[in-house]
């Protein structure tokens, strides 16, 4: 279990570090007012249509996990979302229900159109955010000392004490437009300042927590997981996210983060590589891939079919929840969750539904904590990522079930296999295999369906030729490769092994 007195003693030390080094205190207000300026949201109250060019200005967007209740005593993670409009009049009512109720309150530094806080309706970066995991009291000195003395070239602006870490914050002078065009570039960048800013020196986790842009953080003025789960009993005394401003840099530029990744040996110029990616937004010039994949280039620019991706029933998202509840590991927690997101995209589940299963599972997941590998909120919410707001053409419909399975330590059901061929052609083969063993038809003998004797079905013949043809297959995998119901598939499958019992 983690040393939570020993927690509490490092994070008011974490404080007391920032004051004596002359940063500036900043509640919720200020550090949300420095991101969002004043005009830039939306103004309360107001009616929008963004689906018209100008019809309204963008909204930030909190999400409070709370701690509901239940039947049988256990409290229940449920996400609340919450609209923050011009002013920001909302932080004081999310502070004291923080505070009073215990909840945990997430934030990313980006505006969207809309209520719904997915990449697609995500329009401005406004800063670049670091979430550093494992920093003490030594740690977190070198990180102020660095920030002060221009080792970081591009020191950040505000840095948060979110509990048992900091959150680096890089607030920049002009937001960012989060065109698909944009985003690689921004994400890759992302990524090089994270390798900047967490090393050994400033983190007691070797290995890195890479996060996208996306990514929500704690809000400054709400709960720390030191205060307890959501929805525990209120401490006497209220352990909340603080900020802190870095009294010497106000904002920085997009050219000065730029910069500031390194050139890594002759043939491997990192700057090079992002500025071409920002130019390009990671997409090959169509030139050059009607050179480089001439099939593609036909198929999709030529012809315009759509990009292909696999879409299944829900079955499969219910299937895989019920096996992470019980089947999870300490060190697969994260990519169990990653994996439901994932299936989530496949099965067209929402995204409410998909967070408060995700957040259903905190409690299960923190049961087996170490102190050196706690799992927390964030980690559902980087987690979440995987779903891409349940976009066909993204690579969450595309991760493979051997990627999966390798992530997540959890197998999966054995796939049926077709010899590559397509559900169609298969049958044929199956068919043509089973009438090789019953040449005059004798296969169907006994047969009777209403009543009347020797009566085919067409899902009755196409269900026993393929377990004919595939005495080993289970009834999930025959289901599977006819695409039929598993009730269907029991139903005929019993008949059939109940006619050739009673004729041996």
């Amino acid at each position: 279990m983690a040393d939570w007195a020993g927690l509490r003693s490092e994070y008011q030390k974490k404080n007391e570090e920032f004051l004596s080094n002359e940063w500036e205190y900043a509640d919720a207000l200020d550090f949300y007012r420095e991101i969002f300026p004043a005009g830039f949201l939306e103004e309360a109250g107001v009616m929008v249509n963004w689906d018209k060019p100008g019809g309204g200005r963008p909204n930030a967007i909190a999400l409070e996990i709370c701690g509901e209740r239940q039947e049988d005593g256990s409290l229940k993670s449920v996400a609340h979302r919450h609209t923050l409009t011009d002013g920001l009049p909302q932080l004081k009512d999310i502070r004291k229900r923080s505070r009073d109720e215990t909840t945990f309150c997430f934030m990313s530094p980006i505006s969207y159109y809309g209520k719904a806080r997915t990449a697609a309706n995500a329009r401005f970066l406004h800063a670049f955010a670091v979430d550093l995991d494992g920093v003490d009291v030594e740690r977190c000195r070198r990180v102020i000392r660095w920030s002060n003395n221009g080792y970081f070239k591009a020191p950040p602006n505000f840095v948060v004490n979110s509990g048992t870490g900091l959150h680096l914050y890089w607030v920049l002078d002009q937001p960012v437009p989060l065109v698909p065009g944009n985003v690689p570039g921004l994400q890759l960048l992302k990524r090089h300042i994270t390798e900047r800013v967490w090393t050994e020196d400033t983190s007691l986790h070797e290995a890195r927590q890479y996060q996208g842009i996306y990514q929500g953080f704690r809000m400054p003025n709400t709960s720390t997981k030191l205060n307890g789960a959501p929805g525990t009993a209120k401490l006497a005394q209220s352990y909340e996210v603080v900020a802190w401003r870095n009294p010497e840099h106000a904002r920085t530029t997009l050219d000065q983060l730029i910069a500031w990744v390194p050139n890594v040996g002759k043939r491997d110029n990192k700057y090079v590589e992002l500025v071409k990616t920002m130019e390009t937004g990671g997409r090959t010039p169509l030139e050059v891939a009607r050179k480089k994949w001439p099939d593609w280039y036909e198929r999709r620019v030529v012809e315009g079919h759509e990009r292909g991706s696999y879409v299944v029933k829900r079955d499969l998202y219910d299937w895989w929840l019920r096996r992470i509840r019980s089947e999870y590991t300490v060190h697969h927690r994260y990519w169990c969750v990653f994996a439901l997101a994932s299936f989530a995209n496949k099965c067209g589940i929402s995204q409410a539904e998909l967070e408060e299963d995700a957040f259903s599972l905190v409690a299960t997941f923190k049961s087996v904590d170490t102190p050196e590998n706690p799992f927390t909120e964030e980690d559902v919410l980087t987690a979440l990522d995987a779903f891409e707001d349940g976009r066909g053409d993204g690579r969450s419909r595309r991760y493979t079930r051997a990627f999966l399975e390798r992530k997540t330590a959890v197998p999966m059901p054995p796939k049926v296999r077709r010899n590559g061929r397509k559900q169609e052609d298969h049958l044929v083969r199956a068919r043509f295999s089973r009438d090789l063993d019953y040449p005059d038809g004798s296969w169907c003998d006994g047969n009777s369906r209403k009543g009347i004797p020797n009566k085919s079905h067409p899902k009755r013949d196409a269900i026993i030729a393929y377990a004919a043809a595939h005495p080993d297959a289970t009834q999930r995998e025959i289901a599977a490769a006819l695409g039929f119901s598993k009730t269907t598939v029991n139903k005929w499958l019993k008949d059939w092994r109940d006619e050739a019992s009673a004729t041996e």
